[in-house]
This record gives C-alpha cells, sequence and structure tokens, in this order.
C-alpha cells in the first residue's frame, strides 16, 4: 500500500479548505517538519481518525472516540467564523493506492452553531456522535462510491489489518509498549503476529489432533477383539485417569515454568541491583565511619582554638615578648635603691650630727633644761639668759640655742629617719622585678609553645580537609550510584528483601519443575505399560494400518514439533542478526556504548530483549535513546523479516526521533528508508538544522517529499486559538 496523500478540512489546528492543507506522498521517506505546537500530531491524528474513527488525547495519553471529542474535531477558527444557525464541517481524506487500484477515504464530521455569544460553550452547538465515512475507487473516468458495507469493511481491514497497525503506526511515545524488556509476552506476540511462526503451531496442533483421532480408531479395534472385557475397562479407566493426570500436570508444568521466567526474569534484574545495594551499604558505612571520625576531628580542633585563646592567661601568653620590660624593671630597681641607699647616707649623717651636738649639750645641763619656753624666749630675744651674753639670729650662739630646742622633746632613744621622698617605689619594683625573674623561662618558652599549639590545629585541620575529600569522593559515588544506577536510597532494604524472595522462589520453581518431570515420566511409562496390557487382551488379527498410522502420526507429531522449534530458533537468529544490522546502522557516527541486541530463549520457550556487552552480561543504565533504537530495530528487524509488512504497509510515525541526537536522528532517517517501501515522519529535529537536512537531502536516496509546517497567528493573538492556522511549505 501506498499513501498519495493527505487531505484536511478544518480538522483541528488545520484551517481552511482541503485544497489548502494537502499533503502529498511519494515512494521512500517522507517528512514533516514542524516546532512544538505546530500541528504534526494533528497529521497523525488525520491519519487515525480516518481508519479508526479516533483521535489521540495527549492530556490522558489515550484514543478517544468521535462521540467523545465532538466538536474538538473542527477548528476553532471555522468554528469562531461560523455564522448563527450554519453548520461547520470537518473532513480528512486520504487517498491510497491498494494493488494498482487507487481509493479515496473521506470522513466527515459537522456541528450546528446555535448562538454566537460565546463559540466555546457546550450549549452554543448542536453536535452529533458519530462522524462520516465514504470510500471511492478511482477509476479513469470518475471515481465510484462503494456502498456495501461488506465491501468497506473489508477494504478498511486489507488497507491496515488492526493486528498490524501497532508496529507501522504509532507515536514516539507508544515504541516502549510494543516491545517491553521486563515482558516477554510483548517480544513473542510481536513474532507471532509478524512472522509465520503460528503456522507451525497450527501443523503441531493438527498433528496432535490427528494422533488423537488415530488412537482413538486404534482403541475401537482392539475393543472389538478383547478377550476380557471387564480388564480391559478396568485398564482404559485407569489410562483415561492418567491422560487426564499427565495433561494437568503438564498445565502446571508449564504455569511452573512461567513462574520459574518471571522469578529469574526478577532475579536478574535484581542481581544488578543488589550488586549496587552492596555498594550502596558499603559506601554508606564507610561514609558513617568517616563521618564520625570527622566529627571527632573538628572537635578536637575547636577544643584546641578554644583552649588557644585560654592560654593567653592561664598559660601568660599575653606575656609574650615582655621579658624586655622585665628587665628594665631590674635596671631601674638597681637605679632607684643606689638613690635611696645615697639619701639614707645622707639623713644618717645628718643624724649623727645632731646626735653629736645633743649630746654636748647634754654634757652641759640636763635633760629639757632650760625648759622650750626659756629657749624660745632666747631665740626671740637674741640673748642667753643663762650667761647674759648675745646670740643674733645666724650666730653659733643662736644655732646651738636652737638646737637645744629641737632637742628638747627628744630622747637619744627616739630620734626618727625622716622621709627619703614622697613616695617610696622600692617594694614596688622590687616585686616587678621578683615577677619577672619568676616568669623569665615561661616567657621564653611561649613562642615554642604557641607554635606547638598552631602545629597540632594545621595538623587538624589538614586532616579534617583530607577526610572531606574523602566524605566528597563518597558522596560523589553514591550520587553517582543514585542517579545512573538502578536503585533509590530507600529501596536498598526492600531490594534485598526482593532479591532474597525471587532467588528462593527461584530454587523453590525448579524444585517443582523437576518434581512435575519426574511425576509426568513416571505416569507416561505406567500409559505406556498399559497400553502394552491392552494390545495383550486382543485376539485375533488387527488391520495393521491402525496401528501404523498411530505410529506415523506420532513421528508426524516429533517432526512437526522439532521443525516448529528449529524454524523458531532459525526465525530468532534472523530476528536478531537483522535488528543488530538494523541497530547498528541507526548508531552509525555515535561513539556512545551501544552493545549488541539479543533475543533470550526463556524456560517456558519465550523470548525476551536484552542488551548485552561483548561478554554477555547485560548492559546497565544505557541512555533512553539507545532503548528506543533496540525497540525500533527489533520491531523492524520483524516486519521486514520476510519483506513482506514492509512492502505492503508504510510506516506513519509522530515524533520517533524526539529523544535522539543530530547522528541518531539521521541514522533512524536512514535505516527506515531502506527498510519500508514508503515511510511518513513528522519532526522536530529538522527545524533550523539545514546541516542535517542538507545531509538527509545528499546521503539517503529514497526520499519521497519533505514539507515544513508552522502556525501562521501574530503575537498579539496568540493567548486563545481562535486565529490559528496552519502555513504549509512544500521543501521538495
Amino acid at each position: 500500500m501506498i499513501i498519495n496523500s493527505i487531505s484536511l478540512e478544518n480538522f483541528q489546528c488545520y484551517y481552511g479548505m482541503a485544497s489548502k492543507n494537502c499533503f502529498e506522498f511519494g515512494e521512500g521517506l517522507n517528512i514533516i517538519i514542524g516546532d512544538n505546537g505546530a500541528g504534526k500530531s494533528k497529521i497523525y491524528d488525520g491519519f487515525y481518525w480516518v481508519l479508526f474513527d479516533r483521535v489521540f488525547d495527549s492530556s490522558d495519553r489515550t484514543f478517544l472516540k468521535t462521540s467523545e471529542v465532538k466538536r474538538d474535531l473542527i477548528s476553532d477558527k471555522a468554528k469562531f467564523e461560523a455564522k448563527e444557525g450554519s453548520y461547520v464541517k470537518t473532513e480528512v481524506t486520504i487517498e491510497i493506492v491498494k494493488r494498482d487500484i487507487t481509493y479515496r477515504l473521506c470522513r466527515s464530521y459537522k456541528a450546528k452553531k446555535l448562538n454566537s455569544e460565546d463559540y466555546s460553550k457546550d450549549e452554543a452547538w448542536q453536535e452529533p456522535l458519530d462522524s462520516h465515512l465514504q470510500i471511492f475507487r478511482i477509476d479513469v473516468i470518475e471515481p465510484h462510491l462503494v456502498t456495501s458495507s461488506d465491501e468497506i469493511d473489508a477494504l478498511m481491514q486489507n488497507i491496515l489489518p488492526a493486528h498490524i497497525q501497532p508496529y507501522v503506526w504509532f507515536q514516539g511515545e507508544q515504541v516502549d509498549s510494543l516491545i517491553d524488556f521486563k515482558d516477554k509476552n510483548t517480544l513473542s506476540k510481536a513474532i507471532n503476529i509478524l512472522s509465520d511462526i503460528t503456522l507451525y503451531d497450527d501443523y503441531v496442533d493438527i498433528a496432535q489432533k490427528s494422533l488423537k483421532s488415530a488412537q482413538y480408531a486404534l482403541n475401537q479395534e482392539q475393543r472389538k477383539n478383547t478377550k476380557d472385557f471387564r480388564e480391559r475397562e478396568d485398564l482404559e479407566r485407569s489410562k483415561r485417569s492418567l491422560d487426564v493426570l499427565i495433561n494437568r500436570q503438564k498445565e502446571e508444568l508449564q504455569l511452573a515454568k512461567d513462574e520459574f521466567v518471571i522469578a529469574s526474569e526478577k532475579y536478574d534484574e535484581l542481581t544488578g541491583k543488589i550488586q549496587d545495594v552492596e555498594t550502596l551499604s558499603k559506601l554508606k558505612e564507610k561514609k558513617a565511619q568517616k563521618e564520625l571520625l570527622f566529627r571527632r576531628v573538628n572537635k578536637d580542633k575547636l577544643e584546641l582554638k578554644q583552649n588557644f585563646n585560654k592560654n593567653l592567661f592561664s598559660k601568660a601568653w599575653v606575656l609574650r615578648n615582655t621579658h624586655p620590660l622585665f628587665e628594665s624593671y631590674i635596671k631601674y630597681y638597681v637605679k632607684y635603691e643606689d638613690w635611696r641607699l645615697k639619701r639614707v647616707a645622707e639623713e644618717r649623717g645628718k643624724q649623727i650630727a645632731a646626735k653629736k651636738v645633743t649630746e654636748i649639750l647634754q654634757n652641759r645641763l640636763p635633760s629639757n633644761v632650760p625648759e622650750p619656753m626659756y629657749i624660745e624666749r632666747m631665740l626671740r630675744e637674741e640673748k642667753c639668759l643663762v650667761c647674759d651674753r648675745e646670740a643674733k639670729i645666724g650666730s653659733a650662739p643662736y644655732e646651738a640655742i636652737e638646737a637645744l630646742l629641737k632637742s628638747s622633746s627628744k630622747s637619744d632613744s627616739f630620734i626618727k629617719e625622716e622621709a627619703i621622698s614622697k613616695q617610696d617605689f622600692s617594694n614596688d619594683y622590687k616585686k616587678l622585678s621578683s615577677n619577672g625573674s619568676s616568669y623569665e623561662q615561661s616567657i621564653k618558652r611561649i613562642d615554642n609553645d604557641i607554635n606547638a599549639e598552631l602545629g597540632k590545629i594545621t595538623e587538624l585541620e589538614i586532616e579534617e580537609t583530607e577526610i572531606r575529600k574523602e566524605l566528597d569522593e563518597i558522596e560523589s559515588k553514591l550520587g553517582l550510584l543514585l542517579h545512573t544506577g538502578t536503585i533509590k536510597l530507600e529501596e536498598t532494604e526492600d531490594i534485598s528483601l526482593a532479591f532474597k524472595n525471587h532467588e528462593r522462589k527461584k530454587r523453590e520453581k525448579e524444585s517443582i519443575i523437576k518434581d512435575i518431570k519426574n511425576k509426568i515420566d513416571l505416569n507416561e511409562k505406567e500409559v505406556a505399560r498399559i497400553d502394552g496390557k491392552l494390545k495383550q487382551l486382543v485376539s485375533g488379527e488387527i488391520n495393521s494400518i491402525f496401528e501404523r498410522n498411530v505410529e506415523i502420526l506420532k513421528q508426524f507429531g516429533i517432526i512437526v514439533e522439532s521443525t516448529r522449534e528449529r524454524v523458531s530458533d532459525k526465525l530468532i537468529r534472523r530476528l536478531e542478526f537483522e535488528a543488530n544490522r538494523l541497530f547498528q546502522a541507526m548508531t552509525t557516527g555515535n561513539v556512545a556504548i551501544r552493545g549488541k541486541i539479543i533475543l533470550e530463549k526463556q524456560a517456558n520457550n519465550s523470548y525476551l530483549p536484552r542488551n548485552v556487552g561483548s561478554d554477555g552480561a547485560e548492559l546497565s543504565s544505557i541512555n533512553d535513546s539507545n532503548i528506543i533504537l533496540i525497540k525500533l530495530a527489533t520491531i523492524m528487524a520483524i516486519i521486514s523479516a520476510k519483506g513482506r509488512y514492509s512492502e505492503l504497509y508504510p510506516l506513519i510515525s509522530d515524533a520517533p526521533t524526539s529523544k535522539f541526537g543530530e547522528t541518531y536522528a539521521f541514522g533512524f532517517f536512514k535505516t527506515i528508508s531502506e527498510v519500508y517501501s514508503q515511510s511518513i515522519i513528522m519532526t522536530k529535529e529538522l527545524v533550523n538544522n539545514n546541516g542535517l537536512k542538507d545531509r538527509m537531502f545528499n546521503e539517503i536516496e529514497n526520499i519521497g517529499t519533505i514539507y515544513t509546517i508552522r502556525p501562521n497567528i501574530k503575537e498579539k493573538d496568540r493567548e486563545d486559538r481562535k486565529e490559528l492556522e496552519i502555513k504549509i511549505k512544500k521543501e521538495r
């Protein structure tokens, strides 16, 4: 099938007549380029609506019927401009070529505008629930309307069968559900749908039914010639019971195999996670140890810094460099003592002289004779009243009389020393010099003590920095593990528990499978023994054709099952080879690790896609782009296995490259141009990327048409959709 064109009339954001909004396509790669919100998804909706009467709801990520969407199918601008009482119609037309016959498929929907006050309200519209589909067969002269409902149904089914559609018509986000790396059924389903493997399943089924019929015919023939009917009845009853039991055991075996596969998958999945959990636990333990050490070192450092300030006084560090002061105290103390001793000597000399005068006087007169009042009178009169001689002021007699006055109230034993100075600093200087002497050694050690303490603080700061660096490295490893790994911090306990549970389940299922197989084997041997006894009960000749038919059909069943297995394995290997070829082609030019695709056979004969390295170990933390490419490569490998579906049905996809870089996008475009006879891709990766566009024109041979689309709306009208329409430009 080839799609010639799609035309959209007032369909969602495509305002205007169909002739204005028409895309024509050719064989090969057809591309519609548009930025976010430019209308790419609405083109995909147009295709889907015509064939399946549904459109995609981006808010709920589901497909909705026309009856659920109704007038939302119609352009807002067309609804806004419609007059009250008039009908507004939307129509999408697809023209296709199927087996050299051209068909035109038109689906339309119209609603009536009841009032024009507010076109957005429900009460403003009369809306039918159903759309209308018409199919025309295009002849040389004129198109003919296909009216037979049976013919229409058959044609719609042949245009794109429902079981094929998900693999050739999909949006970017649907790829994950088509091939799920964690669900064995999605790949098996795709293989069964897109390949001929189910044909061999039919052969196996036919062989089993034929064998059952032949065995029944043989049994009936044997019954006619039995010599002990009662014993035969007992043996046949036992055989029927065993057959029922064997069938039930085979069902149990298949169920156990399925459960074993699930447990194995979970076990394998958690194996990588449990390694991360163990690494995470070790990192957490190491982090806790380093944090404890960091707190201890930090505490010691803070204590040293606090004690450093206390030591200013407790260890007299405040006296650092004060020894010159104490030396000056000693110097001034010596100088002061010299001066003081000199004064004491002078004063002592005066006292001795005065004492001598007193002694002379006392040799002449008794003590206190004459009395002080007579002496003062003599000094006033300047005359000695004892000898009646003159004693003028300043003369020796006068001074002698004056000396008598001074000593008249004193005795030898009460002579006192006069003060040497107004303030006596002798004791102060003595204390200062004594204190200086006692601190002298401590002061000399202060610099060494301070340097020693600073050295300890520096060592602790260096140790603290090293621990902080180690903690940062641990934090970095933890962050990287949690960011790129398969676990979250709060999941570690759950993962450990789940790993142990699935490990236990896996062992249990292995044991159950082995036990059931042994039981089936014993029961089948018992059936064979009963068959032997039944044969012995036969008397006379039995037509050998009955036995030969049974034997032939047994062999035929074995051959069919082994052929099915061989064909299946061969198909899987082909798919694996083709998937890797396509995967490598799409990733050419990119230097990231890509691994390779393997389709791994499970215990229940299903297959699961895996991305592994050269050592066969599954790659973890691969990026989203690689995962999508692996799934696309697997789908394309299945589709192109016989070259049938890729030739009969075009690929239509909306934004399949949204997570790709430039090299991946180019690889994808080039590869699908070689796999599919026709593909129609909506993408934003070529918007303003003329380099990639030119490369595609120059290096991809099988290119059909290329369009660019963009909203044609003024900046002032961007608040609502009533002026929205799309401008279409054909680039090639």
